[in-house]
């Protein structure tokens, strides 16, 4: 079989025989990543109510694995109530830290300050001598 012209030169890939003289693109479709963006939440104060959550969550798995070590070794620990205490704080301060994330504007600022507040309860409550 021969080429199909010979003053056209066939492309890489090209079948002698076929016709490759004309292509035809293919229809262009807007991608996912054309799609507008949402407005990124970021900042400083958003980024520190995180932080403080994620502090409080480590700091109550620190006093589990105390209290389970404790109890296990039949010593006094920290007790049931400073346990529960962090763990419910724990969970207020990632419930808050959600709401954070998921608002703007005055409500993530009430949020973050529950944040907060949560932190320093714990402080006051269980770590203040």
């Amino acid at each position: 079989m021969a080429w199909p012209a010979a003053d056209k030169q066939p492309f890489a890939g090209a079948q002698p025989g076929a016709d490759n003289s004309a292509t035809v693109p293919f229809p262009e479709h807007k991608s996912a990543s054309a799609a507008p963006e949402p407005p990124k939440r970021s900042g400083f104060w958003r980024e520190l109510a995180g932080a403080m959550a994620a502090g409080v969550v480590i700091l109550a798995a620190v006093v589990l694995v105390l209290e389970v070590i404790s109890w296990s070794r039949g010593v006094p620990g920290l007790g049931v109530v400073v346990l529960v205490g962090h763990v419910v704080g724990a969970g207020l301060a990632v419930f808050a830290q959600r709401q954070v994330d998921r608002r703007t504007g005055r409500g993530a600022l009430v949020a973050g300050l529950g944040v907060g507040a949560v932190v320093v309860g714990l402080l006051v409550l269980f770590w203040w001598t």
